[in-house]
């Protein structure tokens, strides 16, 4: 009952601290959301590059090489790649290692020649292409861009 009678003395400073409760858990999850997006442009999963090694008409092959910069914690989950125009816009493509199999195994941080790579269909107009990579880190997915080449 007194604890019933004190609420009532100061009903503004306990709506206060309801509404700055509510508050916070309403904005955590984007807070920590634009913290990891901060957090991954400064410490990529990969830093990777790719050279053209040929092109034809649907197609354009890659050779990747690079640094995983994380370790164990980041298991791949898939690689695709995008055909990019002259205004920046990105088309959907596949993106398929060619040379061999592509293992999926888990790597440790270090450089790695990952080969040949195959991003198709790629537009008539397209300027470049990208290969991107989609890596689960400890339960969060994590997109980086594995290579980019100016056609």
């Amino acid at each position: 009952m007194k604890r019933v009678l004190q609420f009532w003395r100061m009903p503004w400073s306990a709506l206060f601290g309801a509404c700055v409760g509510v508050l916070m858990v309403l904005s955590t999850p984007e807070i920590v959301t634009d913290i990891r997006g901060v957090y991954d442009k400064f410490r990529p999963v990969l830093k990777m590059s790719g050279t053209v090694v040929s092109r034809d008409e649907d197609s354009v092959t890659l050779h990747i090489t690079g640094e995983k910069l994380r370790g164990e914690e980041c298991r791949l989950l898939s690689v695709f790649g995008y055909s990019v125009d002259k205004d920046g816009r990105l088309f959907d493509a596949l993106a398929e290692r060619i040379d061999r199999t592509a293992t999926r195994r888990v790597r440790e941080q270090g450089n790695y020649d990952i080969g040949l790579w195959r991003v198709k269909p790629i537009t008539p107009d397209a300027v470049g292409v990208q290969v991107v990579a989609q890596h689960d880190c400890v339960g969060r997915v994590v997109l980086t861009v594995m290579a980019e080449a100016r056609l």
